[in-house]
């Protein structure tokens, strides 16, 4: 999908905790392996979650789909972190054991980014109001080709904020990225986040400065 399809060598490196040369079809085996079926206690807790969930985004029923998969894993896969792609909440074997209330509230967030990624519209008005303009993809500076980080919940570098800059406007996108390849370790401590100055040219994002 078009989140394995974007990843760097960082991303395949840390999400198979090896810095060895490792491939896009390394990382689909290894996550093949990562799902754990649920018990029948957690199903009914999950089932109960969803169904006050639904009473709660009933104003939003316009932007939800009819139906969200949840799927328990191990965590191996994204650090023990839970995360979305397309209409599927991956929930790690720790969080599933959270109290009811807090894992309702994780899958009340992982939900929100389910319904942004799937309505196009929903997403981009609510960048509007967060000061953000939605934009094509950003062209990733070849220096960080390989240590740039893909989150999972936010496909592509795709918006950005202006502001002013020696009295003229600049527009910089936000660009999660490690500044050193994967060595080794808990991935999260890799991650630097900075806002990239860039400009449109001919459709396109492009960094302004390559570095």
């Amino acid at each position: 999908d078009d989140y394995i399809s974007n990843f760097s060598e960082f991303d395949l490196q840390s999400r198979l905790g090896t810095s060895e040369k490792v491939s896009k079809e390394d990382l689909v085996e290894f996550l093949a392996r990562q799902t754990v079926d649920w018990t029948d206690f957690e199903k009914i807790k999950v089932n109960k979650i969803f169904s006050e969930l639904n009473i709660c985004y009933a104003p939003y029923k316009e932007y939800l789909m009819d139906s969200v998969k949840l799927i328990k894993t191990t965590g191996r896969e994204e650090c023990h972190a839970a995360y979305t792609r397309n209409k599927h909440i991956y929930v790690p074997i720790s969080m599933v054991q959270w109290p009811y209330d807090e894992l309702k509230e994780l899958i009340a967030h992982e939900l929100f980014h389910v319904i942004s990624t799937a309505n196009p519209k929903f997403r981009n008005d609510l960048y509007r109001k967060l000061g953000f303009t939605a934009c094509p993809e950003l062209n990733t500076p070849k220096d960080y080709k390989h240590l740039s980080v893909s989150n999972p919940d936010t496909i592509g570098k795709n918006c950005y904020v202006t502001f002013q800059n020696n009295g003229a406007q600049t527009m910089a996108v936000p660009f999660l990225y490690s500044e050193t390849p994967y060595s080794g370790g808990y991935f999260f401590e890799y991650f630097q986040f900075t806002f990239l100055e860039s400009e449109m040219k001919n459709d396109r994002c492009l960094p302004l400065f390559e570095n």
